[in-house]
Formats: C-alpha cells, sequence, structure tokens
C-alpha cells in the first residue's frame, strides 16, 4: 500500500515544509534555483512525483511552464485544491507523455520511494526530455 494515498497523509504533507521542515525547504528550494540556472534556455519542466505540488508551485512562480505527475490521486487532489496548475496521474516508470515534451524534469524526494529508479531516470533522459 503507498502511504500517500492517504488523504489524511495528503492533507499534512504541506504542513513539513512550513514547519519542521523549514529549514531543509529552504535549501532544497536554494538548490532547486541553482540547477535550474544550468538550463537558461528552458521553460518546461516536468515535477515528477509533485506530490500536493509544493514545488510545482515555486517552479510556476519562478516563470516557469509547470506539469506535475504523481502516481497518487490523494496528493494530486490537495495540490489541485492549492491552484490550478496541470497535474496528471502517471507513473514515473512510464510516463504518459510524448517523447520530447520537456525541457527538464524534477524529482524532489521521489527516487527513495520507487520500487525501480533506474527505470524511471531512464524513462526521463532517454525518452522524454528533449535537448536544451
Amino acid at each position: 500500500m503507498n502511504p500517500f494515498d492517504d488523504p489524511a497523509v495528503a492533507e499534512r504533507y504541506e504542513q513539513w515544509s512550513s514547519g519542521h521542515g523549514r529549514r531543509a525547504d529552504r535549501l532544497e528550494k536554494r538548490l532547486l534555483a541553482q540547477l535550474l540556472e544550468d538550463f537558461p534556455g528552458a521553460s518546461t519542466v516536468l515535477d515528477v512525483g509533485c506530490g500536493t505540488g509544493h514545488f510545482t508551485r515555486w517552479m510556476a512562480s519562478r516563470g516557469l511552464s509547470v506539469t506535475g505527475l504523481d502516481i497518487s490521486e490523494a496528493m494530486l487532489s490537495e495540490a489541485r485544491v492549492r491552484n490550478g496548475l496541470r497535474y496528471v496521474t502517471g507513473d514515473a516508470q512510464s510516463l504518459p507523455f510524448g517523447e520530447r515534451k520537456f525541457d527538464v524534469a524534477t524529482m524532489m524526494t521521489t527516487l527513495e520511494f520507487l520500487p525501480d529508479p533506474s527505470s524511471a531516470l531512464t524513462e526521463l533522459v532517454c525518452e522524454k526530455l528533449q535537448p536544451v
């Protein structure tokens, strides 16, 4: 069973980044901002394992066109309540998009929850990202 399928978990998920995880959130965003600077021509982002859309919203606030993807409907429901960005149900290991649709992709705290992280990385790098 996926613990993120529980609506109660999804509802509380955002609280971590504004409470005990505030410092980690700041550091993660700082690092993500630095990494995104390495792709100055990038305008479209796929946020794989977006959960409640915490980083999806943050990237959109920086002017990027972001699509959030998650396998958990409970997490996506919470994300949709928080804003009107594009959220898609899907599996990181078999992305429901055509090839070369996004400039860059992010996986913030995602790989550790996947049964086969290498297949998800292969799916992203070899099939879905366009050269920047």
